[in-house]
């Protein structure tokens, strides 16, 4: 299990894709691009993972994927399951996971195993998973850019997931991780942050159009 470093992020390439970490938000925040042989890993200081042919162990932190192969996340309440070319945004605590799709190319793109639950998260939506309802109903209710509620699943002794339907571009504006993004200090952080935005706008588009 690794912990990234406290000063900075630091970058490392893996043959499934590019990977950004985001533990903590500080005014300090910087960032190291190593280029390694297989991709490039970004990290900030707390996270807390581990990473092994593909697959990502998630403890605690903040996790954006920019996957070139499928990739598999593990968390503490779900397994995702990220396919070639899919954008994904991960945030994992030990008590809550939440999964928001950026970027996808088809409708099981980003898949979420819960226990027995399964939920397919499409592009501009966000999925909750938690043991506790309220916390996972509170947690939700403070996500920016937040509009409709999709798909709730609320069992007594077993894990709540809740789906929302969430404003892209929202979420490019408060999130710290994608807001150094934008500042576009590679031409990677360029070309992946202009294709977050078109993608942000074609969801936009399409749900003005679906509320006429």
């Amino acid at each position: 299990m690794k912990r990234s470093a406290s000063s900075s992020r630091v970058a490392t390439i893996l043959t499934a894709g590019n990977l950004l970490l985001l533990a903590s938000l500080s005014p300090s925040f910087s960032s190291e691009l190593r280029t390694l042989e297989h991709g490039s890993l970004r990290l900030s200081d707390g996270a807390v993972f581990s990473e092994r042919g593909g697959t990502i162990t998630l403890n605690d932190g903040d996790l954006l994927i920019d996957a070139k192969r499928e990739m598999n996340v593990i968390c503490s309440q779900c397994q995702i399951r990220i396919e070639r070319g899919a954008v994904v945004l991960v945030k994992a605590t030990p008590e809550i996971n939440e999964i928001s799709t950026l970027y996808a190319r088809g409708s099981g793109d980003v898949h979420v195993a819960a226990g027995k639950k399964k939920v397919d998260v499409l592009e501009g939506e966000r999925l909750y998973v938690g043991p506790q309802a309220a916390d996972v109903i509170r947690i939700a209710r403070q996500s920016p850019g937040r509009r409709n509620v999709i798909k709730s699943d609320v069992q007594e002794g077993s894990l709540t997931l809740l789906l929302l339907e969430t404003s892209p571009v929202a979420i490019l504006e408060s999130n710290a991780l994608l807001h150094e993004l934008k500042k576009g200090r590679s031409a990677e952080d360029r070309r992946l942050y202009n294709k977050l935005v078109k993608m942000a706008a074609c969801v936009t588009f399409v749900r003005a159009r679906r509320t006429r």
